[in-house]
């Protein structure tokens, strides 16, 4: 049985393997997110969102949302499953996409994270330990 650090480790040299002989891979998505390694310089939702692109991107797939600017927090769970994905190591204490956080009657999408649940998810995303 692998651990958690080794199965990590053999995804990413899949994915990179699958990245270094992809030659029709988009360089950017709607919304002006670049699938590269920029993301990780922004801050806040932004960032969040560029990740989410950047981890289905890495694997050859695409999120979709109602238009092509719109990003599907909501329906992220149907996206991942559209695309045969699952989110694995999804932080603790954080809002789930398409989760209605209790102090609103109705949901936002992605902005219905606060800052806790931001900071969580970007520390993920970025670490890597939140992966697909």
């Amino acid at each position: 049985m692998l651990t958690d650090s080794q199965s990590f480790s053999i995804s990413r040299i899949l994915v990179d393997v699958a990245m270094s002989t992809e030659d029709t891979l988009p360089t950017e998505v709607s919304g002006g997110s670049c699938l590269s390694e920029e993301w990780k310089n922004l801050d806040g939702i932004p960032c969040i969102m560029g990740g989410m692109r950047a981890l289905t991107a890495s694997l050859g797939g695409m999120l979709h949302g109602r238009t092509s600017a719109d990003f599907p927090w909501k329906t992220l769970p149907k996206e991942l499953a559209r695309l045969r994905y699952v989110l694995t190591n999804y932080p603790d204490n954080t809002l789930i996409p398409g989760e209605l956080r209790p102090s609103l009657s109705c949901t936002k999408g992605i902005y219905d994270l606060n800052h806790h649940h931001c900071v969580n998810l970007i520390n993920h995303l970025k670490a890597g330990t939140l992966t697909i």
